[in-house]
């Protein structure tokens, strides 16, 4: 059974000084990925609070292309923790069959979320660990450092 590979992309401003690094850690990812299988379902959210773009919705990965700074283009606040937490119910919803890994790429700020926090990811992420076996990897910040701009301020992780 070819694996399922979601892949939530944060293209915030905060990413407008990293977007050539995010673009070439996503191209990597991208690159490691359709070596190990040409069958995969792939599937891209690129996130920011002027949008969430599903740009591709388990297409087969060997068909996906690289970005680029013409396809990649930040802006808008970060809305890290309401899109995380949608998209993996979101997939979850669509019962996908095989292994699945969910990859993160961002700097881990979160200025915007409105329904979900630090915890309440985290504490999705570990069930779907547990229950369903899916991976999680992360690019540029690991949930653990994922920070609110409250939490900032407040010097602690929300």
């Amino acid at each position: 059974v070819a694996p399922t590979i979601l892949v939530i992309l944060d293209r915030s401003g905060s990413q407008g000084t990293a977007a050539s690094r995010n673009i070439s850690r996503y191209n990597r990812i991208l690159s490691s990925w359709q070596a190990k299988s040409d069958l995969a379902a792939f599937h891209l959210t690129l996130f920011s609070t002027d949008g969430i773009e599903r740009r591709y919705r388990g297409r087969e990965i060997d068909t996906v292309p690289r970005l680029t700074t013409a396809t990649f283009r930040p802006g808008g606040g970060t809305d890290l923790y309401d899109v995380v937490a949608l998209e993996i119910r979101r997939l979850r919803s669509s019962d996908p069959v095989g292994r699945v890994t969910v990859v993160i790429i961002t700097d881990g700020k979160d200025t915007a979320s409105t329904t979900e926090t630090r915890r309440s990811v985290a504490d999705l992420i570990d069930v779907m660990k547990r229950r369903y076996g899916w991976s999680f990897d992360y690019a540029g910040a690991t949930l653990a450092t994922m920070r609110s701009a409250s939490a900032e301020v407040a010097g602690s992780v929300r």
